[in-house]
């Protein structure tokens, strides 16, 4: 959709038992986030296109939102290993992480 941003520039290897994945911080990632529709909304007001300005802020509203849930999943599955878990939990133990965190259990 915005092609001058750099999705997926930075490559990361993958982890092993005695070296983990470096992840990006939250604030790079929302700052990246930013950047992208920054340079959208800006071109969008040099056109004068009020319709799509909105449509920008929205979407970045919504995109920041869903982001930064993203990012909680990923901080708690980060915490399932270093509160001394196995080095590399299950995807049964992914599931079920995520399953008490959005609290979609039977209650």
């Amino acid at each position: 959709m915005y092609g001058s941003a750099r999705v997926g520039a930075r490559r990361f290897g993958a982890a092993t038992a005695n070296r983990r994945v470096d992840m990006r911080t939250r604030d790079d990632l929302i700052g990246s986030l930013e950047g992208v529709y920054r340079e959208a909304f800006e071109k969008a007001d040099g056109a004068g296109d009020r319709a799509r300005m909105d449509a920008l802020d929205f979407g970045f509203q919504r995109d920041q939102v869903m982001l930064e849930a993203l990012l909680d999943v990923r901080d708690l599955l980060d915490g399932i290993h270093r509160d001394g878990a196995p080095p590399e939990p299950s995807l049964l133990d992914k599931a079920r992480a995520i399953r008490k965190f959005t609290r979609l259990g039977p209650r």
